[in-house]
Formats: C-alpha cells, structure tokens, sequence
C-alpha cells in the first residue's frame, strides 16, 4: 500500500512540474524557412495570454537553422518549444539545392514531431506568415484550415514529414510536396505540385498532372472533373472513390483505374433516362480522366522524376529488370495504356430516370 502511495506521489508532482515549465515556453506552431546568402527564419509563437487569440512573429537569419533558432532566442523572452509545430513552409530556393540539410536539422532535433505539414512555396515566406482572414483570426489556424479546405477541393493530399522521408529512401521513387500560394488574402494549396529528383526539386506539375497523380495515387475522392459536353457547355462530375494499379509488360504501363462518381451538373442536352445516354455522357468523362493520366504520365518521361514509382512497382516486382536495365530509358521509351471502369451513384434523384446512373 505504501509503495502504490509513493508511486502515485510521484506521478502527480512530476505532472505538476511539466505543466509549469510548460506555460513558461514560447509554444511555435508554424517554421517558415528561406535561403540566400544564409537562411531566413519566421516563427509563429502562440500568445498565451489571457483572452488572447493571436501569435507573435519571430525573424532571424542565420549560416545554419540550428543558428537562426539560437538567435530567435535572444529575442524571445521564454525558451523556444518546438513539439507542437503544425506547419514547416519552405520556400522553394531551399529546396532547389537540396533538402538534406533541412533533413539534418530536423532529424537531429529530438523536441520536433515529424509529423508536420511540409509545404512548398514561392511566395515571399513573410507574406505567408502574416496572412489572417476574418473568419480565422489566428495565422496558424489559418494555415492548416487554408490547406486542409483547398485539398479536398483539389484533389491534392497532405503530405506529412515522416511520410515525404519514406518515400524519399524508398527505391524506385521520387518525392513531391504540396505547394502554397497567397489568393484573395488566403492560404490555399496551389495547383501545382513540385517534384524532385531525388533530394533536389527539379520542376513542378501543372494544374493536369498534379491531379492525374492524385488520381493515380487514391487521393481523389470529392474532387470535380469538368469536361466539355458540347462545343461550348461543360458538365461536371465528383469522383467519389478510386482505385487503381500498375502493371508493366513488354515495355508497356498499364494501368487499370476503377472509379466511382456521380453527376454534379449537366448542362449539355443529353438524356441521362436511358442507357445510350448515360454511356455517351461516362464516355466522355472517361476521355477527360485518360487525357489527364496521360499528361501526367508524359510529365514524368520528360522531367526524369519517378514520381510515378514505376521503378518501385518493377523493383518489388521484377528485380532482375530492375538492376539490368536504366530506369530513366525504360520509362522514356515506355508506351502506356490505360484502362477505366466508372461506376455512377446518386444519393437521389432530381427527376425520373436519374436514379439509372
């Protein structure tokens, strides 16, 4: 009984000591970074005063990250926390160079969490960090609500710190990263994707093949296509679900793409009541989806990036092809074919006949 009453003791008292050491700290919830002639630092700090929704905004510059964080702290009255971090904004310079000495920095820091938003940017990072809106009126909230609305809208995921590591020690592929512009004096993710080669950024993805890689890597769902229906209207369809895989025979891709969708809006004259014109209508939103696989499969053969993974599929499943032959021939002479099956939901129908898609 005396042994559980220590050890209990013990547990609050240390619980106690945490919590007051911890309002002592500068909690930083978003690191933005650029490099020149030596690298630029901007913090957002949580103002934990009472009644106090905003953060406060740090600079520095330093030769090192580890340099510019030392020198934010001569300027901050409480030490730095750095495990609640949400948001880490590289300006896309940084990146240009090569991303293992940001890599360094943060896998030799054992107070960061990497499970982080990492994100690309062209945009002046001071920009980015001062940008509030009137329905959030904290910038690190503003961020991550910005980055989490305009990915469902778009298409484009995500991408954690840990996660952009794994695959950038897989074999066989290269990274990407979301990036993030200033609209309308918002935070919204970019239609553009930058892509690496290896450690390096070499280029990024349009519009097309930004979304044709989220297609192509399940990470679709809600997204709108829209297409022409005739030679001057548009329709347009939300991919619900997606489903697809590669393979790779006598120097073919094939990739096979099974998709759920449902219309959003018609505004071509098509009779959806009948079988002739529901498959008129998922005809052309098929074309549209191959249009963009293509152009995102093209996109890789001319930046020589695998961010496909065509070179982990045959790694995982040919290793003999693999290692006897370049990966950057093979994919450049690769021909593609691809294969879509849709299928047509609707939750109700505006009229009779619709439920038959």
């Amino acid at each position: 009984m005396k042994k559980i009453i220590l050890i209990l003791l013990i547990f609050f008292l240390t619980g106690c000591t945490d919590y007051k050491e911890l309002t002592d700290m500068a909690i930083v919830t978003n690191v933005a970074i650029d490099y020149k002639d030596d690298y630029k630092l901007i913090i957002q700090v949580l103002d934990n005063k009472e009644n106090n929704n905003n953060v406060i905004i740090y600079e520095s510059n330093g030769n090192t990250l580890e340099e510019a964080f030392r020198n934010i702290s001569l300027e901050c009255p409480k030490k730095l926390y750095l495990g609640h971090i949400q948001t880490f904004i590289v300006k896309d310079d940084v990146f240009k160079i090569n991303a293992s000495k940001f890599i360094d920095f943060i896998l030799r820091n054992h107070e960061i969490e990497k499970d982080f938003n990492l994100l690309v940017t062209s945009n002046d990072i001071k920009d980015i960090m001062s940008i509030k809106t009137e329905l959030i009126n904290i910038p690190s909230e503003s961020i991550s609500k910005g980055i989490t609305n305009s990915s469902v809208v778009k298409g484009i995921s995500n991408i954690y710190f840990d996660n952009y590591l794994m695959i950038l020690y897989d074999v066989g592929i290269d990274p990407v990263l979301p990036t993030i512009k200033i609209k309308d004096n918002n935070i919204v993710l970019n239609d553009e994707l930058a892509i690496f080669r290896k450690d390096k950024l070499v280029s990024y993805l349009d519009k097309d093949s930004s979304f044709g890689y989220s297609i192509l890597n399940d990470k679709a769902s809600k997204s709108i296509i829209t297409f022409k229906c005739d030679s001057n209207n548009y329709s347009s369809i939300e991919i619900l679900s997606t489903k697809s895989n590669y393979k790779y025979i006598n120097n073919s891709l094939i990739i096979n793409l099974n998709l759920t969708a449902t219309l959003k809006e018609l505004n071509c004259n098509i009779d959806i009541t009948n079988d002739n014109g529901i498959n008129k209508l998922k005809n052309m939103f098929i074309d549209e989806i191959k249009r963009i696989i293509n152009k995102t499969i093209d996109d890789e053969k001319k930046l020589n990036s695998d961010y496909l993974g065509i070179g982990r599929y045959l790694y995982k499943n040919d290793y003999n092809f693999y290692i006897s032959n370049n990966m950057n021939n093979v994919i450049k002479n690769m021909n593609s074919k691809i294969i879509v099956d849709v299928t047509f939901t609707q939750k109700s129908s505006i009229k009779k006949g619709d439920e038959k898609y």
